[in-house]
């Protein structure tokens, strides 16, 4: 949850400083800020939904049973999840 916080107010914050620079330089503020505002939380809400899908179906054609399969895919997702905030942060800045 914390990480969630942080990821979302380094968004926010992400977004101002985009639209400020990019109206400084002449180009569409608003236009810049509403694609910084997808990347971070297209990045940090939409790439770990789709992840731990795809780890999960993965999980289930390799056998897994269903009762069994959030036991184990919740490494990988929570690893999956990490790997998504930090490249939310890549993306943003």
């Amino acid at each position: 949850m914390l990480f969630f916080l942080i990821g979302t107010v380094a968004t926010i914050v992400a977004t101002y400083f985009t639209f400020k620079t990019a109206n400084e330089n002449g180009r569409r503020g608003v236009l810049w800020a509403l694609v910084s505002l997808a990347v971070g939380f297209g990045l940090q809400l939409i790439g770990p939904f789709f992840l731990a899908m795809v780890i999960a179906v993965v999980y289930l054609i390799a056998g897994t049973t269903r009762d069994q399969l959030a036991q184990e895919i919740d490494g990988l997702a929570t690893i999956g999840y990490f790997v998504c905030w930090l490249l939310n942060f890549d993306g943003l800045f």
